[in-house]
C-alpha cells in the first residue's frame, strides 16, 4: 500500500484509550505470537488493526538508518525506506505512544510500543471516513502493545534494532517521556560477596530498578516472602542455605510461587544443576557476566512472566466480555460454599439474563448484541465489590456471587444493576435484563447447583413477567 503524505491533527494524539476490548482480536494475536515468527506476528497485528480501524494496512519497523523506517506493503521485511520527515503522523505516533487519527479522517497511525520504546508503527487507511467505536480503539491500543511485547520475544533485538532503536532515542524521534527499563520494578539480590552485590546493585539502580539485598539464603527467603519482589537473583553458593534450597522454599510459599528466579554462579555445571532441581520459571547466568547480559536476562524474565500470566488469564476469562468464565465461577462457588459450611456467613447469588438478545441480534446485528453484552459486563464490574465474583454463565446469562450478603442486600444490588443497565444506549437501543436472586442461610444443606437453580428460576420468572425486573427467591423465612 503506497503511502501519501497526509496532513495530521496533533489534537488527536494521546494515550491509548481505555474501555472494553474485543477478546477475539487478542486471542488471534496470541495464537500467532506464541508460535509464529516476527513476520507472521506483524502480519497478524496488521490484519487485526485493519479490521478495527480501516480497510488497508501496512506495518513499519525502524530502519537501519536514523530518520527512516523500512516500509512493507506485503508485508515483508526490508521494504522501501520512507523518509520520516515526510510522514509526521508516524513520528507523532512513535512519540506519543498512542493512536493518531489523521485530519483526513481515513488514516490511523498505531505505534507498537512497550515500556516507552516504539519498535514500529502500523498505518491503516480507508476510502472514506468511518466511525471507530471506543471498543475498537481500545482493542487497537491493546493489540499494538501486545504486539510490541511479543515482538521482543521473537526478534533478535541484540542484532536487529540497535541502530533503529537508537534513532528513536537520540534522533528527532526521541521520546521525552521514555522511562528506563526498570521503572520501579523490585529486584531481590541474594549475594554474599559484597563487591559483586555492589556492582550488580549499581547496574540495576542505573536502570531505575529498586534493589533489595540479602547476604545469605535464609535472609533471602525471608525477604522474598515479605517484600514480594518482581524478580529474584540468587547466588548459588550462599551461607546458611545454598541458592537452590532457598529457591525451593521461595517456590513453596504461596505469594512467590510465580516470581521469576535467575541463578548466578561460576560453577561449570550450573545448567545441569538448575535442570536437575526441576524448578519452574527459572533462568541462570554464569559468572562472570556483563551488565548488559544481566539486564537482558531480567527483561526476558519479565516478558516470560507476562506471557504466563496472559495464558493463565485466558484459561479463566470469557473472551467476549472479559468477565470470569464458567470454569472459574464454578471453582469459586465451591470455595465459597465450603466457607459457608464452615463459618455460616451468608452467601447470595444473582443470575442476570439479558432480555430478548435474539431479537437484538436479528434486528441490529450480532455486533450490536456482542456490544450489549460487553456494556452489561462493564456495569457488573462497576457495581460489584472486590470480594464479589462476576462471570459469564452462558450465551445471554451472567452471574454474580455475593459472599457475606443476605438476600435483602442481594436484591438491592440487583436493582442497582438493573437500573444502570436500563440507562445504557447501545447502537441506538436500550438493553434490559431480568435478574433472579437467591441466598443460602446458616443450617441449610442446599448444594451449589440448588442455589444456582433457584436463582435461575427467579430470573426466568422475571423474564416471563415482561423483563427488566428483579425477582428474589425467598426460600425459608430469613431470620431477623
Amino acid at each position: 500500500m503506497p503511502l501519501r503524505k497526509p496532513k495530521w491533527d496533533e489534537a488527536t494524539v494521546g494515550e491509548p484509550p481505555l474501555g472494553t476490548v474485543r477478546g477475539a482480536s487478542i486471542q488471534r494475536l496470541l495464537d500467532v505470537g506464541t508460535e509464529g515468527g516476527p513476520t507472521e506476528l506483524l502480519e497478524a497485528a496488521t490484519r487485526e488493526l485493519t479490521e478495527l480501524l480501516g480497510e488497508r494496512g501496512t506495518w513499519t519497523l525502524l530502519g537501519e538508518r536514523p530518520g527512516s523506517i523500512g516500509l512493507s506493503s506485503e508485508p515483508a521485511p526490508g521494504g522501501l525506506p520512507v523518509e520520516l520527515d515526510h510522514y509526521e503522523a508516524i513520528v507523532a505516533a512513535a512519540r506519543a505512544g498512542g493512536l493518531v487519527c489523521l485530519a483526513d479522517g481515513v488514516s490511523w497511525a498505531v505505534p507498537l510500543s512497550d515500556d516507552g520504546c516504539c519498535l514500529g508503527v502500523v498505518v491503516v487507511t480507508a476510502d472514506r471516513p468511518r466511525p471507530v467505536s471506543e471498543t475498537a480503539s481500545a482493542t487497537a491500543a491493546l493489540v499494538a502493545r501486545l504486539t510490541a511485547v511479543l515482538l521482543r520475544r521473537t526478534v533478535d533485538w541484540q542484532r536487529l534494532p540497535a541502530a533503529s532503536a537508537e534513532s528513536f532515542r537520540s534522533g528527532s524521534l526521541a521520546n521525552p517521556t521514555r522511562k528506563a527499563p526498570g521503572a520501579g520494578r523490585r529486584v531481590l539480590l541474594v549475594e554474599d560477596d559484597a563487591a559483586t552485590a555492589s556492582a550488580v546493585t549499581d547496574a540495576l539502580e542505573d536502570e531505575e530498578y529498586v534493589v533489595v539485598r540479602a547476604s545469605d539464603g535464609g535472609e533471602g527467603v525471608a525477604r522474598a516472602i515479605s517484600s514480594r519482589p518482581d524478580v529474584i537473583l540468587f547466588d548459588v553458593n550462599l551461607p546458611v542455605m545454598d541458592g537452590f534450597e532457598a529457591a525451593a522454599q521461595v517456590r513453596a510459599a504461596e505469594t512467590t510461587q510465580e516470581t521469576p528466579i535467575i541463578f548466578l554462579s561460576a560453577r561449570p555445571d550450573l545448567s545441569e544443576q538448575v535442570r536437575a532441581r526441576h524448578l519452574e520459571n527459572v533462568d541462570f547466568l554464569p559468572k562472570p557476566f556483563s551488565g548488559n547480559e544481566l539486564l537482558t536476562r531480567i527483561d526476558q524474565a519479565f516478558i516470560d512472566a507476562r506471557a504466563r500470566h496472559d495464558l493463565q488469564q485466558r484459561a479463566v476469562v470469557d473472551e467476549l466480555t472479559g468477565l470470569g468464565n464458567l470454569r472459574m465461577f464454578r471453582a469459586r462457588l465451591g470455595q465459597e460454599r465450603e466457607r459457608f459450611a464452615r463459618y455460616g456467613s451468608p452467601l447470595s447469588l444473582a443470575m442476570i439474563d439479558v432480555d430478548k438478545l435474539k431479537v437484538i441480534n436479528d434486528q441490529h446485528g450480532h455486533l450490536a448484541g456482542s456490544d450489549a453484552l460487553r456494556a452489561i459486563a462493564d456495569v457488573l464490574r462497576c457495581e460489584a465489590r472486590s470480594t464479589d465474583v462476576v462471570a459469564r454463565y452462558g450465551g445471554d446469562e451472567m452471574v454474580v456471587l455475593l459472599p457475606d450478603t443476605i438476600l435483602r442486600d442481594a436484591f438491592h444490588f440487583a436493582e442497582r444493576v438493573r437500573s444502570a443497565i436500563a440507562r445504557l444506549t447501545v447502537h441506538g437501543f436500550h438493553p434490559t435484563v431480568s435478574i433472579g436472586v437467591a441466598a443460602l442461610r446458616p443450617g441449610t444443606a442446599e448444594s451449589e447447583d440448588q442455589l444456582l437453580g433457584r436463582a435461575d428460576n427467579a430470573a426466568y420468572t422475571a423474564k416471563r413477567a415482561g423483563g427488566n425486573r428483579t425477582v428474589a427467591d425467598e426460600g425459608p423465612s430469613e431470620p431477623e
